[in-house]
């Protein structure tokens, strides 16, 4: 499911990246219009994500990651998407997949097994590109 503030679509996917963890990808594209630029930082780690089990809120564990970051531009121009991949792994306390490894700064662990858990994103970028969608499994 793709969300669509003003002309941009947002989308963001997980995937298997192996030992029971996902990397992240998402993607955000411009059909028509003026092109945007953006200053961000990469590796780019501008976002957060909200996860919920029913209607219970998880709180992720999220421990402090130190990174060199570089400035950059994100630029956006219209019929050509822009990839942004988080260094980060995403991993659920399921006692079916191992754990992360001991003081791993970039693993991200959602407190409850994959099942019935939807997690959204959130960009942490100005507008136009404040922009949040589900997090799809693929």
């Amino acid at each position: 499911m793709t969300t669509v503030h003003a002309a941009i679509q947002f989308d963001a996917q997980a995937r298997p990246a192996g030992g029971g963890l996902f990397s992240l990808h998402f993607w955000l594209s411009l059909p028509a219009g003026p092109a945007i630029a953006q200053p961000a930082l990469l590796p780019f780690m501008a976002f957060e994500l909200r996860a919920r089990s029913g209607a219970q809120l998880l709180v992720l564990q999220q421990p402090d990651w130190a990174l060199p970051q570089q400035a950059t531009t994100l630029r956006l121009a219209p019929g050509t998407p822009l990839e942004l991949s988080p260094p980060l792994r995403l991993h659920f306390a399921d006692p079916a997949w191992p754990a992360p490894a001991a003081g791993s700064s970039l693993v991200w662990t959602v407190p409850a097994p994959q099942a019935g858990v939807r997690i959204r994103v959130q960009l942490l970028l100005p507008e136009p590109l404040f922009l949040a969608a589900p997090l799809r499994f693929d």
